[in-house]
């Protein structure tokens, strides 16, 4: 089964009058292919969420009672801020703050990330951890045995029910739910989308969320006002700087 990182009702606002959009993609080196893709066909990996180890009708859980319910919950905030219209109601806003904190976490790069962990940490237990165990009135003895009594479980079923855990329970859905929006609509279609779509920046201190930006069509993108001389994370461009861009996009590209 297909999965779907990026939403194909997210991706459908890139599709040309044949109903497809233009998809880039490095080959090798500076190999670049250009096609034309319907939505439904890019931004998927196959079994990219199953779970190991359990039957078909089962191993599709995190996809199908998960993953698309966030996709669907997020339709209505996407539509009304494409729309130009910030919402209100909390539970719409919950819906797109809890889309936003997927896609930190459902990327391949960071699926593919979280399973090494669990894998390369599978059977030594940090510090921390044990010591959590200790409290729990285990011994050293016990806890070799909890590890080793689970060597059959696949250790990426567990990263893969983190995962959920993550996106639902982690900072991102409290800090989006707080910030104030601006949306931006410029004349002529410049965005793009990508991968790993979201532009943010934390503050190297206390990780404080200082800007995010998401694009939602070729027209319109979503962020919040950025702190004056921050780092933007994925390009090391000073964010003021993309946020004057913004601004002389905010006015159609005329000086």
């Amino acid at each position: 089964m297909n999965h779907h990182y990026l939403p194909e009702s997210y991706l459908r606002a890139w599709s040309g009058p044949d109903h497809k959009l233009t998809r880039y993609a490095r080959i090798f080196g500076d190999k670049i292919s250009v096609e034309r893709w319907a939505p439904a066909s890019v931004g998927s990996v196959k079994d990219l969420y199953a779970l190991p180890m359990l039957p078909e009708h089962l191993k599709q859980g995190i996809e199908q009672i998960y993953m698309q319910r966030i996709d669907d919950a997020m339709v209505k905030p996407l539509t009304m801020l494409k729309r130009g219209e910030i919402p209100v109601e909390r539970r719409d806003r919950e819906a797109w703050a809890i889309f936003i904190a997927s896609l930190y976490f459902r990327i391949p790069e960071a699926v593919e990330a979280l399973d090494g962990n669990f894998a390369a940490n599978w059977k030594s237990a940090d510090a921390d951890f044990r010591r959590h165990l200790q409290k729990q009135g285990l011994s050293d003895t016990e806890i070799e045995h909890l590890y080793s009594s689970a060597e059959h479980l696949d250790p990426r079923f567990w990263s893969k029910i983190s995962l959920v855990d993550f996106i639902l329970r982690g900072r991102p859905v409290g800090e989006t739910m707080e910030l104030e929006w601006v949306v931006i609509t410029i004349d002529v279609a410049l965005l793009m989308t990508s991968d790993c779509p979201l532009m943010l920046q934390r503050d190297e201190t206390d990780l404080t969320l200082n800007y995010l930006a998401l694009a939602l069509s070729p027209h319109t993108i979503v962020h919040r006002i950025p702190q004056p001389g921050c780092l933007y994370q994925s390009g090391w461009i000073l964010a003021d700087g993309f946020g004057r861009a913004l601004q002389w996009l905010s006015r159609g590209l005329r000086p």
